[in-house]
C-alpha cells in the first residue's frame, strides 16, 4: 500500500478512503496524505434518520490525533456545514477531547441542542421509535442515547444536570438506561431524575419490570421524598406491580414502614390490605409479625390471611386440643365452614376419624381440614393445618381415606378442582398406597 500509494490513491479517493488506510498513511507517509486532507474529510450527502449531510468522523479523528492544529479549522467548519445530529455530536466529542477547555462551552451548548433534538424526535415517533446513533457506542442496532449521555456526564457532570433532567422529564418514553447513567455520575443529585421513573401510567402488570429496575436504581439513593409515590404503587390493583413496590419498602427501616403498612390493613379494598400484609410479612421482624396476628382472627380474604399464616405459623409447634379447636372456631366465625367445599362432598356420609384422645372429629372439624387445604395452591400441607393434623390418629383414617378416594374418582378424578381433597389423602399417605 505504501509503496504503490501514487498508483492507487486516485481509485481510493473515488470511493472514499477507508479510515484504516488513513491511519496507515498518517503514521507512515503523512506527507503524502496531507495535500488530500480537505478531500478525504469532505461532506457527503445521503439520507439517514439523523440528517442528509455527513462527514467521515473516524477519518477526522485519526487526523486530529496526529495533527490537531491542522485539523482544528476543518472540524469547526464541518460542524457548521452539516445537519446530521450524530455526526455533529461526534465532531464535538473529537473537538473537546483534542482541545479540552478551549471548546468546552461550545461542546456543552451543542449537547443541549442535541438533547432537545433527540427528545423531540422520540416524542414524534412514539410508534416507530427513534434511535440516536452514537459512533462511540460499542453496541449495534440499538438506541445509543444513554451512551451519549454517559459521555456528557463523564466529562461535564453537573454542567448538564438541568438539561438531562429536562430531557428525562420531557421525553415521553422513559429510558431507564439514561436514568441509571445519571445516577452513576450525579449520585444523590440525580434523585429527581430517577424519581421520574416512578411517574408512570399503570395499565397492567407488564410494567412491573420497569418498576423493578427503577427501584433498583433508587435503592442507591436517599429517595425518601418519593416514599409516598412508592406507597401509591404498593396500592396498585396489579399484583406484580404492587409486589415490586412492597419488596422495595420492606428493605427500609422498620420504623419507616410499619405505621403506613398498618394503615393499609384497614382499607376496604382487599388488594390494598394484601399489600400491607405483604410488606409486614417481608419485614419479618418480631414487631411486624406481632402486628399481623390480629388478621388471623378477622381477615376473611384467604389470600391475605395465608400471607399471615406463612409468617406466624412458619415453624411447627406442638398444639394442645384447645388451641386446635380454637383455630377451627375462628374459621367458623369467619364463615369458612358454612357449606361443603364441593357439591359431591358431604362430610356426614364419610366414615369417622379420631383425634388422638379417641374422640371423633365433628362434621365441622372435618370440613375445616378440607377448607384449609383448599386455600393452598398446591398439593402440600397448609401451615395452619399442619399442627392440627398432628393431633389426629392416623390409624383411624383408613376407611375415611378409601371412601374419600372413591368420591374423588367418581367426581372428576385427579384434576385441579379436586386438589384440596387429594391433598388430604397425601397428608395421610394414602396416595403412596394408591400408587403402589
Amino acid at each position: 500500500m505504501l509503496e504503490h500509494f501514487d498508483e492507487i490513491i486516485s481509485d481510493f479517493m473515488k470511493e472514499s478512503l477507508p479510515s484504516q488506510f488513513v491511519d496507515l498513511f498518517v503514521r507512515e507517509k503523512f506527507e503524502k496524505i496531507e495535500p488530500l486532507i480537505s478531500q478525504i474529510t469532505k461532506i457527503k450527502e445521503y439520507d439517514s434518520s439523523g440528517g442528509k449531510k455527513h462527514v467521515p468522523h473516524r477519518t477526522i479523528e485519526i487526523l486530529c490525533k496526529a495533527k490537531p492544529a491542522l485539523t482544528e479549522s476543518i472540524i469547526l467548519d464541518r460542524i457548521e456545514a452539516i445537519d446530521c445530529v450524530s455526526c455533529k455530536a461526534e465532531l464535538n466529542r473529537i473537538l473537546y477531547e483534542s482541545f479540552r477547555d478551549k471548546y468546552k462551552q461550545k461542546v456543552v451548548d451543542s449537547a443541549k441542542v442535541t438533547l432537545d433534538y433527540i427528545s423531540e424526535r422520540k416524542n414524534k415517533n412514539l410508534d416507530r421509535g427513534y434511535d440516536f446513533d452514537w459512533p462511540l457506542s460499542k453496541e449495534f442496532y440499538r438506541d445509543d442515547t444513554s451512551d451519549y449521555i454517559e459521555w456528557l456526564l463523564k466529562n461535564f457532570g453537573s454542567d448538564l444536570k438541568t438539561e438531562i433532567f429536562n430531557y428525562v422529564e420531557k421525553t415521553k418514553v422513559l429510558d431507564l438506561n439514561v436514568v441509571g447513567v445519571a445516577v452513576k455520575y450525579l449520585g444523590q443529585d440525580a434523585v429527581d431524575i430517577a424519581g421520574e421513573a416512578l411517574d408512570m401510567t399503570i395499565k397492567n402488570d407488564d410494567i412491573a419490570g420497569h418498576f423493578r429496575q427503577a427501584f433498583n436504581i433508587l435503592s442507591n439513593l436517599d429517595y425518601s421524598k418519593y416514599y409516598d409515590k412508592t406507597w401509591e404503587i404498593v396500592k396498585s390493583e396489579f399484583k406484580k406491580v404492587s409486589e415490586t413496590a412492597c419488596l422495595t419498602l420492606s428493605r427500609l427501616l422498620e420504623k419507616q414502614v410499619v405505621p403506613k403498612a398498618l394503615e393499609l390493613l384497614n382499607e376496604k379494598q382487599a388488594h390494598v390490605r394484601e399489600a400491607g400484609a405483604l410488606v409486614l410479612s417481608l419485614l419479618s421482624t418480631l414487631d411486624s409479625v406481632e402486628s399481623l396476628k390480629p388478621l388471623l382472627e378477622k381477615e376473611k380474604n384467604d389470600d391475605i390471611r395465608n400471607l399471615v399464616v406463612g409468617v406466624v405459623y412458619k415453624a411447627p409447634v406442638e398444639l394442645g386440643f384447645e388451641e386446635a379447636k380454637r383455630r377451627i372456631s375462628v374459621a367458623k366465625a369467619l364463615g369458612k365452614l358454612d357449606k361443603p367445599l364441593a357439591k359431591w362432598l358431604d362430610e356426614s356420609k364419610l366414615p369417622e376419624i379420631l383425634w388422638k384422645d379417641q374422640k371423633p372429629l365433628s362434621e365441622e372439624e372435618i370440613r375445616y381440614l378440607f377448607y384449609r387445604q383448599k386455600t393452598v395452591p398446591a398439593i402440600e400441607m397448609d401451615l395452619e393445618l399442619r399442627d392440627v393434623v398432628a393431633l389426629i390418629d392416623k390409624s383411624s383414617c383408613e376407611k375415611f381415606s378409601k371412601s374419600l378416594l372413591s368420591l374423588i374418582l367418581k367426581n372428576g378424578g385427579f384434576k385441579a378442582p379436586n386438589r384440596f381433597a387429594i391433598s388430604i389423602l397425601e397428608i395421610w399417605e394414602v396416595m403412596m398406597w394408591f400408587r403402589k
